[in-house]
Parts: structure tokens; C-alpha cells; sequence
């Protein structure tokens, strides 16, 4: 999907994205609400401006409740150095919005020297405090490649992202929106297990 400025709910893509431009597994843009969604395509984007994410390229709009666990990485020969702010991150490139109760685990990947980041390339919204990053998959060390900072603590072990407990706030329960299947490597939505 370009552009969302309705609602997705309970959806999720395997597509794999290769674009020149903002980018995202799930939707280039998002001014809408994504809820319970997921994305597990791989997203590159090349040459000129805009970035990946594993979810969403662009958010100016809200993310609850969702996760991507496909690999992202940019191809800027146009764009390199320190000056340059398009890269790719696990769940979004850059969050005007707002970003809740999500993770991201998919390897992220810059060839212009900028460093990978977990959740979002550019920050300019709001990430709550139940946003996590596998930081082992991602390579990344940080949520955040610029703008408002992550908590450190918010980037979890592979080990870690196996444990109910390293999700604060996220509701296990039978009629929860979370299940944790047995030999799991990360959450999954209960919608899911139920298929």
C-alpha cells in the first residue's frame, strides 16, 4: 500500500518492496491508524531521498499493537555521509505520529554510513515506553538514529524477546491481543494463532 489515511486493522504483508523512496512493508506512508498488523517482506529502497522501514516508511499518523520482522536496507549512492538523514530502521524510517505497544527484529542495513536503528531512523513524534527492538537481529544498538532518544533498556536479547515478561504492559491473556506459541521467537497476535 502508497498512502493509509484510514484504518488497517488486523493485517499483514510478506511482500517484498524494492522502491525509490519512502518505503515500508506494510505502507509507504501512514496518516491513518495501524492496529495488530504485521509485515515480515524484506523493504530496500534506492537512490534520491526517503528511507525504509519494516512496518512503515513514513508515520504522521498511529501504530498500536504491531511488530515487522523483515530486513531493511538502503542503496543511497546520492546520499552518503554524516549530512545525509535517509536510512532504514526495523519499524519505521521516520515517525511524525505516534508509535505504541510494537517491536521490530528484522536486520537492518545502511551502506551510507548511517548507523541502523531498531524502531525509527528519525524520531520526531512519540515512541512509548512498551516499544521494543531485538538488538541482536537488528544489529542496531540504538531505537533511534536521530531526533527524540529511546530507553537503551527498550532494545532486548534474542533470549529476552522469548520472555512474556520483557513486554511491559502487553496482554498475554487468553483474550488478550498478544500469544507467545510454544518455541516462539517473539510475540505474535492472538488473531494469528487462531487462523
Amino acid at each position: 500500500m502508497r498512502k493509509n489515511y484510514c484504518t488497517i486493522l488486523r493485517s499483514s504483508s510478506s511482500a517484498d518492496i524494492d522502491s525509490a523512496g519512502n518505503a515500508g512493508g506494510l505502507a509507504a506512508e501512514n496518516d491513518g491508524l495501524i492496529a495488530q498488523s504485521f509485515a515480515t517482506g524484506g523493504v530496500s529502497v534506492e537512490p534520491y531521498a526517503g528511507g525504509a522501514g519494516g512496518l512503515v516508511g513514513g508515520n504522521g499518523g498511529t501504530i498500536t499493537q504491531s511488530y515487522a520482522t523483515g530486513g531493511t536496507s538502503t542503496n543511497f549512492t546520492y546520499c552518503p555521509g554524516p549530512g545525509c538523514t535517509s536510512g532504514s530502521a526495523g519499524l519505521v524510517w521516520n515517525n511524525l505520529g505516534s508509535i505504541t505497544q510494537s517491536f521490530a527484529t528484522g536486520p537492518v542495513n545502511n551502506d551510507n554510513g548511517i548507523a541502523p536503528a531498531g524502531i525509527a531512523s528519525i524520531n520526531q513524534g512519540t515512541i512509548g515506553n512498551d516499544v521494543y527492538w531485538n538488538k541482536d537481529t537488528t544489529g542496531a544498538a540504538a531505537g533511534v538514529y536521530t531526533g527524540k532518544p529511546m530507553p537503551d533498556a527498550n532494545g532486548l536479547t534474542s533470549a529476552q524477546m522469548q520472555q512474556t515478561a520483557s513486554f511491559a504492559g502487553y496482554d498475554f491473556g487468553q483474550n488478550g491481543v498478544w500469544a507467545m506459541p510454544a518455541g516462539a521467537t517473539h510475540p505474535v497476535l492472538q488473531w494469528q494463532v487462531q487462523q
